[in-house]
């Protein structure tokens, strides 16, 4: 026997027990120690020895007492009945204190501790018949009378896990320890707030609804009555049945009161669907009977035997009918039917605001979980739920807009009598102020006429800055393109022959838009043809930066490209520019980048330069921002990754790779990326490619 028991106990501290120490409780946040995610070992069967702390359940199963359809379930089959054992580690400073104790279950169930019985949760029985599943809302002590080891024994029965798995719910327990005294007020104040708040909110409701059904018995022609009165009410049991879960203590009417709250929350959307819909009088359209055969999918959907519990699909839903509702407001705006005797709608739709984004946000998962805090706070600030208050005010919103009606038919009255007195000053009126509309008309066209002879200018300056010719060279294949915008811009491209025979290129882009931007572009041509033949880039840049300066002009400066070409090597100057792009002949592109200030900003400032070597086949392309800042219908920008894999993709790929046919090429998907929108800057390409 000394030798049995030696092997037992051994076999017992061999296994993982569950610490059970003060920290674990947390008195101070009042967390629930959830026993149901530890391993417990199970046992098929019933036999009043398995409540035996010395059982020896080395060989038992070790599952999870939720008995979900997945892998922690017991592998042998669950004929309806078994036992559960877990052993804690209870800490000394626990011996003899009350600990509180809560289980949530869908069946039947009997706690054991070191081989006492605890408590009896409903009817544990072998059969269904004989079986009363049970789930207590309310907290219990457990009282650790010696600290170290402790067996905790549960004899669970379900013969209905099969309902509870279709209906996508644990079928099994879970079994909390918390700290007593916290946690039990806490449960007992949270059954007193749930409890007001179900009669708070069902009586309200229920005054409205019968307010409004009243109207429409009254009144049938306005049919807006009917659906709010039906949405207030089916809302209004949806909340009861949440609440009602609260209290029920049969498992299999807590699953169904989740599908009625389901099938009332859906019909509470589509009522106000047709709320909306009567807002503005329209007859109900056909994709409103779509919505209503989606919404029904849904609902069995979840609702069905075997049904899937899809959370996504659900808020799907529920987004495509408040899309549809928002929709038919936004008409309701536009047309101005608020104007057809209809005054004062909008106070409704703003109401109804309230509850619809409230649900989504605060209500429908997984939205619920990512804002629960700032719920609760919202719920401290409120005094109430949110919801609950959401659709309170969506109450009061009709009930203000029912005072409002009736305020507004005396009002009219009055403006009507005084129409008579105001019609003849009103024309009066209209006639002075028909002729002050000529005249400013008038003077528009004339400011209009001059700023389109100034822009014709301004543009004729811009152009004129452009060489007529390109120059030809045996080596270089030259090609340039420029696509101006509706407003005079400042792009600007040339040429110079160096001193020692080599060729100078300069693409630039001078800031703003008109006339000042083509004082801009004829100093910077003036400079550049001057300097060009004698200067290295980087000194022609400052003393084109040094020109521009002198000007004064405030807020104007000149984005420029300098490239100078000797042989096989181009020698790069930028200031502000976009990145000068090198197609080399096997079809990759290299990306040159001189990070520099624009011209006229800083004239001491020296400038970067980077010497680049070419060979037969390469071409090099210079452009100004206004390709890779192009936008298309959608406002999109192209962006300067795209510009650079079009040459890459495109541009690589052409049978002919002239420097004209690059620049076709560019301009082609140019405007294939922009479609319709026009061009919002200046567009400006210049491309040598090398023979």
């Amino acid at each position: 026997m000394l030798c049995t028991l030696q092997g037992v106990c051994l076999s017992l501290h061999a296994q993982n027990n569950v610490r059970v120490a003060p920290d674990s409780l947390v008195k101070t946040t009042g967390t629930w120690m959830r026993l149901y995610e530890q391993r417990w070992s199970y046992h098929a069967g019933d036999s009043g020895a398995y409540a035996h702390p010395m059982k020896d359940d080395s060989s038992w199963e070790q599952v999870l007492t939720t008995l979900e359809s997945d892998d922690s379930s017991p592998k042998t089959e669950w004929t309806g009945i078994g036992w559960f054992r877990l052993r804690l580690d209870v800490d000394s400073a626990l011996v003899s204190k009350p600990i509180g104790f809560f289980m949530i279950q869908q069946g039947a169930s009997e706690v054991y501790l070191d081989g006492t019985l605890l408590y009896r949760f409903g009817a544990v029985a072998a059969d269904a018949a004989h079986e009363t599943l049970f789930v207590s809302r309310m907290p219990h002590i457990v009282i650790f009378r010696s600290a170290g080891i402790h067996t905790l024994a549960v004899r669970y029965s379900n013969h209905s896990t099969k309902f509870f798995r279709d209906a996508n719910h644990f079928a099994g327990f879970k079994a909390f320890l918390y700290d007593a005294e916290l946690m039990t007020a806490e449960r007992m104040e949270d059954f007193r707030w749930f409890k007001f708040q179900e009669t708070l909110f069902l009586t309200v409701n229920a005054t409205f609804a019968f307010l409004h059904l009243c109207i429409f018995a009254f009144y049938p022609r306005l049919r807006i009555n009917l659906f709010y009165a039906l949405a207030v009410l089916c809302f209004g049991v949806s909340i009861m049945c949440g609440f009602e879960r609260t209290f029920v203590s049969n498992p299999m009417l807590f699953v169904r009161l989740h599908w009625y709250s389901v099938w009332l929350q859906i019909a509470t959307f589509l009522l106000l669907a047709l709320f909306s819909y009567s807002l503005v009088h329209r007859r109900i359209p056909r994709r409103y009977w779509l919505l209503v055969v989606f919404g029904s999918v849904v609902g069995m959907y979840q609702t069905l035997p075997h049904g899937v519990e899809s959370e996504n699909l659900f808020i799907l839903w529920i987004a495509l009918i408040t899309a549809e509702m928002v929709g038919v407001s936004l008409f309701a705006f536009r047309q101005k039917v608020s104007l057809q005797n209809q005054e004062g709608k909008w106070i409704i739709a703003v109401g109804a605001c309230f509850p619809l984004f409230t649900f989504l946000f605060f209500v429908v998962p997984p939205y619920f979980h990512m804002l629960e805090r700032q719920q609760a706070q919202l719920e401290q600030f409120l005094g109430i739920e949110p919801i609950l208050f959401a659709f309170l005010c969506f109450i009061a919103s009709v009930s203000i807009y029912l005072a409002y009606t009736f305020a507004s038919t005396n009002k009219s009255l009055e403006r009507r009598l005084a129409e008579v007195e105001e019609l003849s000053a009103r024309t009066v009126e209209q006639e002075r102020l028909a002729a002050e509309r000529d005249v400013e008309r008038k003077l528009l066209e004339a400011d209009n006429n001059r700023k389109t002879a100034e822009l014709e200018e301004a543009r004729t300056l811009q152009l004129s800055m452009l060489p007529r010719t390109l120059p030809v060279l045996p080596e270089l294949d030259i090609a340039a393109y420029m696509e101006t915008a509706t407003e005079v811009g400042g792009d600007y491209y040339d040429f110079s022959r160096a001193s020692d025979g080599s060729l100078v290129v300069a693409v630039g882009d001078a800031t703003g838009h008109g006339t000042k931007a083509g004082y801009f572009v004829s100093t910077t041509k003036s400079y550049f043809q001057s300097n060009a033949k004698e200067c290295e880039m980087p000194e022609l840049a400052s003393r084109i930066s040094s020109g521009l300066a002198n000007m004064n002009l405030r807020g104007m400066f000149m984005a420029l490209t300098l490239i100078k070409i000797t042989g096989n090597t181009a020698l790069i100057t930028a200031a502000g520019m976009p990145p000068v792009l090198i197609l080399r002949a096997d079809g990759s592109v290299e990306e040159i980048l001189l990070k520099s200030m624009p011209l006229g900003v800083f004239p001491n400032i020296r400038h970067e330069q980077r010497s680049i070597t070419l060979a037969s086949g390469d071409a090099i392309i210079v452009m100004s921002d206004g390709f890779p800042e192009r936008f298309n219908e959608q406002s999109e920008i192209l962006g300067y990754e795209t510009a650079k894999a079009l040459c890459n993709i495109s541009v690589a790929k052409l049978p002919e790779r002239s420097a004209q046919a690059i620049i076709n090429e560019l301009v082609l998907q140019s405007r294939l990326w922009a479609g319709m929108a026009s061009l919002n800057d200046d567009m400006t390409f210049v491309v040598l490619a090398i023979r």
